[in-house]
C-alpha cells in the first residue's frame, strides 16, 4: 500500500528483502520482525539467523486471515476462531482443513454451544493445548475429568503412581489403532506424542481378547472396525471379534436398554427399536398399539380379543 507516497506493506504483511510476505510463519530474529500485532518469535531461544518464525503464543491463533489479533483458540466460540484445532500446527490455516483433519487436530472439537473444547480423553495442558489424559499426574480423580462427563465414566486416579487410568469397563488404546486411521492422506504422523497416545475407549466395541462387560457377547467384525475392509476372509473376522450388547447400546461403558433411554438430545436412538418413538417426556417409549417386553428391549404389537 501507499503511505505519504512511500509503499509499505499491508497490515498482516511483513517486509522481507523487496518483497512483502504474510506475516505468520515469516521467520525472525525477534518479535519486533513479526510486525505490529500480537505474533511472538518463535522459539525465543534459538540461535540469531532466522531460525525462528512469527508465531501467536501457544494455544493461540487469528480469529481470520484478515485480521491479525491473537486469541485463544480452547473455549473460544468456534464462529470466533480460524479453526478449532491445534494452532500450533502447520494446517491450522489450510482452507481445506476440515476436508483433511490431521492427526494432531483430533483432540479439539466444537461442543454443542460451539464452543472450541478437547474432544474425550483429552484436556488442556499448561501451553493451552489438548493432550491425552491417560498417563497424566493427579492426585485425584478430578484431575483426569475436565469437566467432561464422559472423561468422569473413563478415567480414574491411579493411587499407586498418581496418574489417571482407564476405569472398569474401558480400555487404553492407540488414537490410531483402527485401519483407517493410517490413511496418510488424511494423517499426519509427524507429532509422534499425539500418534502414540494412549486414550481410554469403552471396552463395548473392542476387541474381545480387551476384556468383558456384562451383557455382552463376541461377535465377528463385520463392520469392519479393526479389519481392512476388502480382506473379506472369515477367518480374519473370527479372530478379531468385537464385543457387542445383547440388547440395547453402549451408554458410558455399560450396556443401555433402549426404551426408556432418554432421547433429549438425540431422538433417533429411539429408531434402533422397532415401533419405539421419542416421547413428550423425552423418553423412548413404543408407538400407539405397541407395548414394552418387559424382559425385552423389545415393542410387541397389542393383540385385540
Amino acid at each position: 500500500m501507499c503511505d505519504n507516497d512511500v509503499c509499505e506493506c499491508k497490515p498482516g504483511y511483513v517486509q522481507r528483502g523487496d518483497q512483502c510476505i504474510w506475516v505468520y510463519d515469516a521467520h525472525c530474529n525477534t518479535s519486533s520482525d513479526c510486525g505490529q500485532g500480537d505474533l511472538i518469535c518463535e522459539p525465543a531461544d534459538a540461535p540469531v539467523g532466522h531460525t525462528s518464525k512469527c508465531r501467536c503464543p501457544y494455544g493461540y491463533a487469528f480469529d481470520s486471515k484478515t485480521t491479525f489479533t491473537c486469541i485463544k483458540v480452547l473455549g473460544s466460540y468456534c464462529s470466533d476462531i480460524y479453526n478449532c484445532g491445534n494452532s500450533s500446527h502447520v494446517s491450522y490455516y489450510y482452507d481445506n482443513f476440515e476436508k483433511y483433519p490431521y492427526l494432531v487436530n483430533l483432540p479439539y472439537y466444537c461442543n454443542v454451544d460451539n464452543i472450541c473444547h478437547c474432544s474425550p480423553g483429552f484436556k488442556m495442558n499448561d501451553e493451552n493445548e489438548c493432550q491425552a489424559i491417560y498417563g497424566t499426574l493427579c492426585a485425584s480423580d478430578e484431575d483426569c475429568w475436565d469437566n467432561t462427563v464422559s472423561n468422569k465414566f473413563a478415567y480414574k486416579c491411579n493411587s499407586d503412581n498418581n496418574t489417571c487410568s482407564c476405569n472398569d469397563n474401558y480400555y487404553q488404546d492407540g488414537i490410531r489403532d483402527q485401519w483407517h486411521e493410517y490413511n496418510y492422506y488424511y494423517y499426519d504422523w509427524s507429532d509422534d506424542n499425539i500418534g502414540n497416545a494412549q486414550i481410554c475407549k469403552p471396552l463395548i466395541g473392542m476387541r474381545c481378547s480387551y476384556g468383558t462387560v456384562n451383557d455382552t457377547q463376541c461377535v465377528n467384525d463385520t463392520g469392519h472396525v479393526y479389519n481392512y475392509p476388502y480382506n473379506f476372509y472369515e477367518y480374519d473376522w473370527m479372530h478379531n471379534q468385537v464385543i457387542e450388547c445383547i440388547e440395547g447400546v453402549e451408554n458410558y461403558g455399560v450396556c443401555t436398554r433402549i426404551l426408556g433411554h432418554d432421547c433429549s438430545t438425540r431422538d433417533d436412538v429411539c429408531r434402533l427399536v422397532a415401533n419405539a418413538k421419542c416421547d413428550t417426556y423425552n423418553k423412548c417409549s413404543c408407538n400407539t398399539g405397541f407395548l414394552e417386553d418387559p424382559d425385552k428391549d423389545f415393542c410387541k404389537k397389542v393383540t385385540m380379543l
